[in-house]
């Protein structure tokens, strides 16, 4: 097995916690405050304290300007104290592309817990994620 062989993170890390947002057009809420919202439940169901977590990985936001620092305004939001921070967008591969970009940040010893945000997610996606396993 080689250091690039990518069986060796096999079971080394997982998605802890799910957070999902109100949908639509809510009056009063904007982009950053639906982005809060997720994150605040996702940290709630992640089990780890908010305080463990030190990255944020985010979605670029859809409205132009306001793209700058997103990552970073997120974390102060959050109060998290953030050791590795990005905003990004790869299209339909954001999500994908932020759990391999977190992965690698843990590796490194970047960030040790990461919160990454995105949008426009289909709750039913998450189904299998969120549901508990029935018990026999």
């Amino acid at each position: 097995m080689t250091v690039r062989d990518p069986a060796r993170l096999r079971n080394r890390h997982a998605v802890a916690g799910i957070g999902l947002s109100r949908f639509g057009k809510v009056p009063g809420v904007s982009a950053m405050g639906f982005c809060l919202e997720a994150a605040a439940r996702a940290v709630a169901d992640c089990g780890v304290e908010r305080d463990a977590i030190d990255g944020v990985l985010c979605l670029m936001p859809a409205q132009m300007g306001e793209q700058h620092g997103w990552a970073s305004r997120v974390a102060a939001f959050l109060g998290i104290t953030p050791a590795y921070c990005a905003t990004m967008d790869m299209g339909g591969a954001t999500a994908v592309g932020m759990m391999q970009t977190a992965v690698m940040a843990i590796e490194a010893a970047l960030t040790g817990a990461a919160v990454l945000l995105a949008r426009r997610v289909k709750p039913e996606l998450f189904q299998a994620l969120s549901s508990k396993p029935k018990e026999a």
